[in-house]
């Protein structure tokens, strides 16, 4: 089945789902990204400690090397935040794993769903009838002894 046949609506929520999971694909680039920037940052911060810890430095150039090392690690801290924060948004955006049934399901198959795009009609559990216990009159009390006295007006299901 082609997405061209699917109903506008139907067509939109597959048109959504698949920019979702682009949008996904697309922090989780950004977010290696920061993870790049981050390691050199951190091998540059490293860098600069190393060679203040040299015994050729010393006076004005130690305190450029410390500079430099403190700069390079907070450079360091802000850019692996960053990458956390990008990971997280590219795992919230990400149909695959945080997206509804419907969603799973149309970025593998194209999907029909119904005009309140809940589950679609095959995969839903029939309608079962809740039962109605009437309260029993005086003289079928007898015959009836393991029927509660008083019947609750809420049920299992919450529904009253």
């Amino acid at each position: 089945m082609s997405a061209d046949t699917l109903s506008p609506n139907s067509r939109e929520f597959f048109e959504r789902s698949k920019l979702k999971q682009t949008l996904s694909l697309a922090f989780a680039g950004i977010g290696l990204l920061f993870f790049g920037m981050t390691c050199e940052d951190g091998g540059m911060s490293n860098s600069a400690t190393i060679m203040e810890d040299s015994s050729s430095t010393s006076g004005d150039t130690e305190d450029m090397y410390a500079a430099l090392s403190a700069g390079y690690g907070f450079s360091c801290f802000v850019k692996l935040l960053a990458c956390i924060l990008s990971f997280s948004v590219s795992l919230y955006f990400s149909s695959f794993l945080c997206g509804t049934l419907n969603e799973k399901k149309s970025l593998r198959t194209n999907l029909e769903i119904d005009e309140t795009g809940s589950q679609p009609q095959e995969d839903m559990p029939p309608y079962v009838e809740p039962e109605i216990v009437a309260a029993s009159s005086s003289s079928n009390t007898a015959s009836n002894s393991s029927a509660p006295p008083y019947v609750s007006p809420i049920d299992k299901s919450g529904a009253v």
